[in-house]
């Protein structure tokens, strides 16, 4: 990732239709072996961005509270941002993908989508 960014953009959407994503299971084995590598590459980097903002709140605290620590918070504060952005690209990008594919139906509609339909529909974007 570029230090070069200095905003990370992904809306409420994005996450909605990463979250579809998380939960779809594929029929075809290739459409689903791009699932799951894409989601252990967001679940590996929200592992480190976990990491990284308790470490930088951990450090943040003490600092805060008048102790002069050991931690870099300047340090702290661009790994963290560096992560955040990170995480922020691949949640849209995967949102991207799977909005692309039709993973992003209304709520409302995705409760009245009968189970072979659905079927029918990952089997669709399996095939994609």
């Amino acid at each position: 990732m570029e230090r070069a960014a200095s905003r990370v953009n992904f809306s409420r959407e994005d996450f909605a239709v990463v979250a579809e994503a998380v939960m779809a299971r594929f029929p075809l084995r290739a459409g689903e072996a791009r699932r799951l590598a894409k989601m252990r590459e967001l679940l590996a980097q929200s592992q480190e961005l976990n990491r990284l903002l308790a470490t930088h709140t951990h450090r943040a605290l003490v600092h805060c509270q008048g102790t002069h620590g050991i931690g870099d918070i300047a340090a702290d504060s661009n790994s963290l941002f560096d992560a955040l952005a990170e995480y922020g690209v691949l949640i849209r990008d995967i949102a991207d993908t799977y909005r692309a594919l039709g993973l992003d139906m209304d709520v409302e509609m995705r409760r009245d989508v009968g189970r072979e339909t659905t079927r029918e529909r990952h089997a669709e974007i399996s095939a994609q």
